[in-house]
């Protein structure tokens, strides 16, 4: 961090603790009123957005409202109110409940607004990063107590009432050590729920529409769908498939791919082919998986998102010793995790892909059933109702 940010936010720091946190504890909390907190930059996604739409279809929607000060979002996203305004500074400071799912909601002071509000972290994947007080920032830092500290005060490492996992088995491995927490419960992940019913117009919200209706055309005309979900990486920019000879072999097998780039990827311009789409890298992905027949991905969490399918999964990681020593240390047990063919170019991908679509290859599928099994505790698409009565009933 240069010295001009590092006195910006230290700043921060003492106008939210000596100025907001006075004001929020003057502020009486309104009984059952909760906040979800968007991301900033993105669009209507992820586990806060079922969350919400779950709120204010099934409860009283006067106490639900979704705050963001995203320039991105819908205006048609219910009970929205976008921060910084007067309206969304009144609702944090009276909240009972704050919902969100990453490490930096707690900018432009919302923490120091409601920090008497209980937080609920839902976060936003299970998979093999280290990631939060456990990666190297924090595990390898002479001053790891001090990057703490900071954490704490600007709202990143504060202690969540009720930290969201989906078994026990990541309960007490990925999040135990990752996070602060007074109680971690596998209730599952509000995001999964929507690949257990049909599609709502809520559901669109925050989507790519336009190819999800191309998507639903080609699979009534018989085509197959393959998504490709490649995580984000810092160093390296460049894409590791060529689309034009993607474009070729979809085109000769009646196979439509949709590209699906993590929301903070800065890449070249890629455009659309006839059998080749690029969904925009803001939207939600989500409502797509049920129409994919196969997930192409590398080291993303995702695919434990998309398991729940059962449906066939392919790790394309060209770049597995670079990324780790570049990017983001692995957990150990990554390969052993991972339930599909670990692949490191594109003509051995595309032998791949037809041996799975075409000639019903599926070598991992009972690998994914007992990945499945550990990985969660339900499934059953109420992760949102359970969230929600355990917070109710244990509000106190």
């Amino acid at each position: 961090m240069r010295i001009k940010e590092k006195i910006t936010s230290l700043i921060y720091i003492i106008f939210g603790w000596i100025v907001i946190f006075p004001l929020s504890l003057l502020v009486p909390r309104k009984k059952g009123l909760i906040i979800s907190i968007g991301r900033s930059g993105s669009d209507f996604t992820d586990n806060t957005k079922y969350f919400h739409l779950y709120l204010v279809e099934n409860h009283d929607k006067n106490k639900a409202f979704f705050i963001s000060d995203s320039k991105r979002l819908d205006k048609n996203i219910p009970n929205y109110v976008k921060h910084t305004t007067l309206s969304s500074v009144w609702l944090l400071l009276r909240a009972d409940f704050v919902i969100v799912d990453y490490s930096m909601w707690f900018e432009n002071f919302k923490y120091h607004l409601s920090i008497k509000a209980k937080k609920i972290q839902l976060w936003h994947g299970i998979g093999s990063k280290r990631i939060e007080l456990d990666a190297d920032i924090f595990q390898k830092s002479k001053f790891k107590k001090l990057k703490i500290l900071y954490g704490k005060l600007r709202g990143q490492l504060i202690k969540y009432h009720l930290f969201l996992s989906t078994s026990d088995y990541y309960s007490n491995g990925t999040f135990k050590t990752s996070f602060f927490y007074k109680e971690i419960k596998p209730l599952g992940m509000p995001r999964n729920d929507v690949l257990f019913r049909e599609l709502t117009n809520n559901d669109l919200i925050g989507t790519d529409k336009n190819i999800i209706e191309i998507i639903k055309k080609k699979k009534k005309e018989g085509f197959k769908v393959v998504l490709y979900t490649p995580t984000y990486r810092i160093h390296s920019k460049k894409a590791f498939l060529n689309n034009n000879k993607l474009n070729e072999f979809a085109k000769s097998n009646n196979i439509i791919f949709v590209i699906k780039h993590h929301p903070i990827t800065k890449i070249a311009n890629q455009n659309n082919f006839e059998n080749v789409f690029v969904y925009n890298s803001k939207k939600d992905i989500y409502p797509l998986m049920n129409l994919s027949d196969l997930m192409i991905t590398d080291y993303s969490s995702i695919y434990l998102d998309f398991i729940i399918l059962n449906k066939p999964i392919l790790f394309y990681i060209p770049d597995f010793y670079e990324y780790q020593e570049q990017e983001i240390k692995l957990r150990n047990d990554f390969l052993e995790i991972t339930p599909g063919e670990k692949i490191n170019n594109q003509k051995e991908l595309e032998n791949s892909i037809k041996n799975i679509l075409f000639n019903n290859i599926d070598n991992y599928k009972q690998k994914r059933t007992e990945i499945i099994n550990f990985s969660y505790k339900y499934k059953d698409g109420k992760s949102c109702e359970r969230i929600y009565n355990y917070i109710i009933k244990n509000k106190k």
